[in-house]
């Protein structure tokens, strides 16, 4: 059996890096881990992130477009009030793919990407 409770773990870096991202961005949301709140996973995607949506009287939830077409079921949502929102934009960066890090280092004005 694997140990991996002295193993790096890559919430470690990403949480630290956001918070840092939101700074820079001049975003003020607050970054909460899943593993911090009482919200069982049922083991249905949908209705786990319905269930996190909730728990902080979420009245929107923002998905991608991938991830709404490969495993979003809406009424897991609906049933609690929650409208499933798609996110569907192309950034307006000129090769047309654009990362937070892309815009921090290259962009004359970074917060023009945020939305």
């Amino acid at each position: 059996m694997n140990d991996f409770t002295n193993k790096p773990r890559l919430v470690e870096l990403t949480v630290p890096l956001l918070n840092e991202l939101f700074r820079r961005f001049d975003v003020t949301s607050q970054v909460v881990r899943s593993s911090e709140l009482d919200v069982n996973h049922p083991g249905n995607p949908s209705e786990y992130l319905a269930r996190l949506t909730a728990e902080f009287d979420g009245q929107y939830y923002l998905s991608g477009r991938r991830g709404y077409e490969n495993y979003i079921e809406e009424d897991r949502f609906t049933d609690r009030d929650i409208e499933v929102i798609v996110q569907d934009w192309e950034p307006p960066h000129e090769t047309g793919n654009v990362c937070s890090l892309d815009a921090l280092f290259s962009a004359a004005n970074p917060r023009e990407y945020i939305r």
